[in-house]
């Protein structure tokens, strides 16, 4: 690995640019682990057991496995009945494992699991709060349950939006990040439920959440998004189009902004390279090492906190961003943890393997293999390691993901060739479900997904020319995304009714059941006179704002009040509310 080029280091005194860094010394080969294995087994979790241990919670495996780092050897193998996404330490030698289908685990020191909970849809994220109990969340559940494990109480929280990471502050407050755009939930478990209050933040993907020693900062990772400037070849390469950040919130004096709040920023990324989706986050004791694991561009970021300019306000720097270290790991490092003498190990989710890295400086250990690097993976697998890879970008800018969190979408805007020219910033549509919702792109532009996603590889990630088993492999796992799961039935009066009004006014004209879109384009009034856009799918629609192609709308309701095809009559504001709750039920 070169370190790459060092500019102006003279008497001039330039700065560093940010560059991937490599020690002189030989990079140590990787060491297969004692085990042999046919299929793959992809670590998404990982934690320090002692510092000569480590746990991985192994997701196509579907086990907790026990390796020693020095030898690579698998000491113990716990099975567990579902694909874990999860793993925390869970105190007296147990653990938590969080399923990726909304299952919850708490496993003994001897591999037995003592409890378990279903706790709906989606990856199972969690936390221990300052009083001992747990919180815990589902992607596709609008809730946060807190749990006590002893006495067997369970008690369940309503959410704005679907949850993507939680954590507890010091004070008992709960934290919970939106899965995909930029907000968070702050809550008491203690008091009124329902006084919850959302904090809007720039970006979206908030990852990584973490709180500084001392309990004064809230730390996270996120992409930001210029919103509006055409997505070249040179503005994806100045960062003007993505750039990862690192932020930090004051508490409590961020947390108790109104509506929008405005955190202290480090950008991630170099000069001309990109550190594509930062997703995990680790903290040395006294707070004044950071590291974070970018999933996207394979590297863990090693920051000083010492080496920044504090700002005006008189609050810690987060460091430099022209002083930061990199040291490029596995494939997709979806998981950091740091162990008591200050050793860091990722899960490298696409590559099978645990990468040991030491700090200060920051420097490669040991690479250990899982499964040998020609274990099978299906045409799936291949597809999701392409979609989670920022190398199929120019420099690593950005992802498929970086754009489609888990498949879906962050909500965000973004001026790309998908309808011929520039001009015209569109929204990020879900690709859950893609595979039944031909014609693709916002003006139906393309009758496969295979011309899509060449396009899209070419004209927005830039990067080099896609081989074409590539792209089948990238069609195969868009073709495995169901469609987003239908949002809990509150009011089934109220649905029906809506129902009543879908038939009535014609909608489905446009949006044909089963998939509740259409095939012809449709000029609905939201561009230039004769501009027609492609019916997208109503199913999922409730976990998909904002909508129309522009994305000015930011709930159904607004929608419905400002939009309405010819062949309905305005809606009044009843009918509007029974016509969202049906469309939320789809």
């Amino acid at each position: 690995m070169a370190i790459l080029c060092v500019i102006g280091v003279t008497l001039l005194g330039a700065t560093l640019f940010w560059a991937a860094w490599a020690l002189a010394a030989p990079v140590p080969p990787p060491i297969q682990a004692e085990r042999p294995q046919s299929e793959p087994l992809v670590p998404v979790a990982v934690r320090w057991v002692d510092e000569r241990r480590i746990a991985v919670a192994l997701r196509e495996g579907r086990e907790l496995a026990i390796v020693d780092v020095e030898s690579a050897a698998i000491e113990r193998r716990i099975r567990l009945p579902f694909r874990p996404a999860t793993l925390l330490d869970g105190g007296e030698g147990g653990w938590w494992v969080g399923g990726q289908d909304g299952e919850l685990a708490m496993i003994d020191q001897g591999g037995s699991i003592q409890w378990i909970e279903d706790l709906g849809a989606g990856p199972v994220q969690m936390a221990r709060l300052a009083d001992g109990r747990w919180a815990a969340v589902a992607r596709w559940e609008r809730q946060a349950a807190i749990l006590e494990p002893r006495s067997g109480s369970r008690r369940r929280i309503a959410l704005p939006f679907e949850p993507g990471e939680v954590i507890g502050l010091l004070d008992g407050r709960l934290v919970v990040s939106d899965a995909f755009r930029g907000q968070f939930a702050v809550l008491d478990p203690n008091a009124d439920p329902t006084r919850i209050q959302r904090l809007s933040v720039e970006g979206g993907g908030l990852r990584g959440l973490s709180l500084t020693p001392d309990g004064t900062e809230l730390l996270y990772a996120s992409m930001v998004s210029s919103g509006t400037i055409p997505l070249t070849a040179t503005n994806l390469d100045w960062g003007l189009v993505l750039s990862s950040k690192l932020s930090a919130l004051r508490i409590p004096e961020d947390l108790a902004s109104q509506g929008r709040a405005e955190p202290l920023r480090l950008t991630l990324d170099g000069s001309g390279h990109g550190a594509a989706d930062p997703i995990a986050l680790a903290q040395s004791p006294d707070g004044r090492w950071i590291y974070i694991a970018c999933r996207g561009s394979h590297q863990v970021i090693e920051i000083d906190r010492e080496l920044g300019v504090p700002p005006s306000d008189g609050r810690r720097a987060l460091g430099h961003r022209h002083r930061l270290r990199v040291v490029e790991v596995g494939r997709n490092p979806t998981a950091l943890d740091r162990s008591p003498q200050g050793r860091l190990a990722t899960a490298d989710l696409m590559s099978d393997s645990i990468t040991i890295l030491a700090p200060r400086p920051l420097r490669l250990e040991r690479t250990i293999r899982l499964t040998d690097v020609s274990t099978r993976r299906t045409p799936e697998l291949r597809g999701e390691a392409l979609f989670l890879d920022a190398q199929a970008s120019m420099d690593r800018w950005m992802s498929c993901a970086s754009c489609h969190i888990d498949g879906h979408t962050n909500g965000l805007r973004f001026d790309t060739l998908g309808d011929g020219s520039h001009g015209s910033p569109k929204d990020t549509p879900t690709l859950l479900g893609v595979g039944s919702t031909a014609p693709y792109g916002w003006t139906g532009r393309f009758a496969t997904l295979d011309e899509q996603v060449e396009h899209s590889l070419r004209t927005t990630l830039h990067g080099p020319p896609p081989w074409p088993d590539d792209r089948a492999d990238l069609v195969a796992y868009l073709e495995s995304l169901a469609p987003p799961p239908r949002l809990p039935v509150t009011r089934p009066d109220l649905v029906e009714q809506g129902e009543a009004l879908f038939v009535r006014h014609l909608c489905s004209g446009c949006h044909w059941p089963p998939s509740y879109a259409s095939r012809p384009l449709r000029e609905v009034g939201t561009a230039a006179p004769g501009q027609s856009f492609s019916v997208p799918s109503l199913r999922g629609v409730g976990r998909t704002p904002p909508y129309l192609h522009d994305g000015s709308a930011d709930t159904l309701e607004e929608l419905l009040q400002r939009h309405h095809p010819e062949c309905s009559e305005p809606l009044d504001e009843p009918q509007r509310a029974a016509l969202a709750a049906f469309l939320e039920s789809l």
